[in-house]
């Protein structure tokens, strides 16, 4: 039974194996008291460490998810702009003329971004009428519409790196036109599914039920029925744009199982918070402190819990490893000076680490373990030989292993401009 239940929640094998430790039988079985309990409680955080769930989370700590959350969230703040202005100058040209429509994408919105667009009773942030891209220069309107597009694309930009760190990916090689216009079109989607979804959320519920109250539908279980049709609507829909952004924008390939699931989960999640995270953030409003700032402090505590939400999930579709803990600072040249790789002191380049990042990476074999042998000093003549002998060829291993790199890299250089070369002739 339980390895039924930890191949649901994805346990790795370590955890399985710590899972079958910790069960009693044999002479396990006979251990009572503390010693028991400890043995048990180690064998069950082990056993809850090699979950998929807490794997996911763990990246995301590593990876420094909330703090990229936090960065997404505040450059959001300022490119949300970007995205009223355009969409609200195209339904304006569009639709706008409806007045009960304009308040009903007005209520929509407000619902997805608590706050945002002045409503009829003249309460949020900004007023819709200031959103449209008018006046009598046209040279003036594309240069606001250009330094808008470059706002969202920075955006875009960064919330792609954040989804990429998730996945451990922190360098792609790609074409700069077809990475701005997965910018571009992540931008549009992500812009036009929150509007879509809160659309769906307020105009399709009320639509619904009228119509079914109008054929003689009605009744709790049917209003239920329908409240149930509009969130798995919208939380589709969010599905849609999760799944966008992270395999156009971010140009990360997912396995379709993983893809599948964790867009549906975090569509899951960005719908519970949009159905109840808008009343339970507006409590912002009642702190004394942030009152006068109540509308963007909830805009910007909504912006951070929906960016945790997508990293966080993120992190879940990567299904990654047990991350590897150090045991020992020597694993990590921790008293090692300097404790990181520069070329300041080029024998530090002769360290693992990673080449795109510099970040070291741990060394088992150095840790300490069992105290080394105390060996005497060898004086005298012969020993300091020996002594300057070994550090000597040591030196010079080191410079010959440099230059060895640099003479290869080289020649890799030389080998691209060859290849460059016969593509042009050719």
């Amino acid at each position: 039974m339980m390895d039924g239940f930890s191949q649901a929640l994805g346990v790795d094998r370590q955890g399985r194996h710590a899972a079958r430790r910790g069960a009693p039988s044999g002479e396990q079985g006979a251990e009572s008291g503390i010693v028991g309990v400890v043995r048990k409680g180690k064998a069950l955080a082990e056993w809850a460490q090699g979950t998929r769930i807490m794997r996911g989370l763990g990246r995301y700590g590593k990876a420094r998810g909330g703090l990229l959350a936090g960065g997404i969230a505040y450059s959001a703040l300022f490119a949300i702009t970007a995205a009223l202005t355009i969409t609200w100058t195209v339904f304006m040209a569009t639709l706008g003329r409806n007045a009960q429509l304009r308040e009903t994408v007005v209520d929509a919105v407000n619902a997805a971004l608590p706050g945002i667009l002045q409503d009829s009773s003249g309460e949020g942030l900004i007023n819709p009428d200031d959103l449209i891209l008018s006046g009598t220069s046209a040279v003036a309107t594309i240069i606001a519409g250009a330094v808008l597009l470059w706002t969202a694309m920075s955006i875009m930009a960064g919330l792609s790196t954040a989804i990429g760190a998730m996945f451990g990916v922190n360098q792609r090689t790609e074409n700069g036109v077809v990475s701005i216009f997965f910018r571009l079109a992540g931008f549009v989607v992500l812009a036009l599914g929150i509007l879509t979804s809160a659309i769906i959320g307020s105009l399709v519920g009320s639509v619904g039920t009228m119509l079914l109250t109008h054929v003689g539908m009605d009744g709790a279980f049917v209003q239920f029925g329908t409240k149930i049709a509009v969130f798995l609507l919208a939380a589709t829909v969010d599905a849609l744009v999760i799944m966008f952004i992270i395999r156009f924008t971010s140009g990360i390939r997912v396995p379709r199982r993983d893809f599948i699931t964790g867009a549906a989960l975090g569509a899951f999640l960005l719908s519970i918070i949009r159905v109840v995270g808008t009343s339970a953030v507006s409590n912002v409003s009642g702190n004394p402190l942030l009152a006068p700032f109540a509308a963007i402090a909830t805009l910007l505590l909504w912006l951070n819990l929906a960016s945790r939400i997508v990293l966080m999930v993120s992190a879940y579709m990567a299904n990654p490893p047990r991350a590897y803990v150090a045991q020992d600072p020597e694993e990590l040249r921790g008293t090692t000076t300097p404790n990181y790789v520069t070329l300041s002191v080029p024998e530090t380049l002769m360290w693992p680490h990673d080449p795109i990042t510099g970040s070291l990476l741990p060394e088992p074999d150095n840790a300490t373990g069992e105290e080394e042998e105390e060996l005497p000093e060898w004086g005298g003549l012969a020993g300091n030989l020996a002594r300057r002998r070994a550090e000597k060829l040591e030196s010079k291993a080191r410079e010959a292993q440099l230059k060895a790199e640099e003479a290869r890299a080289h020649y890799v250089s030389g080998q691209r401009e060859l290849a460059r070369s016969q593509r042009k002739d050719s």
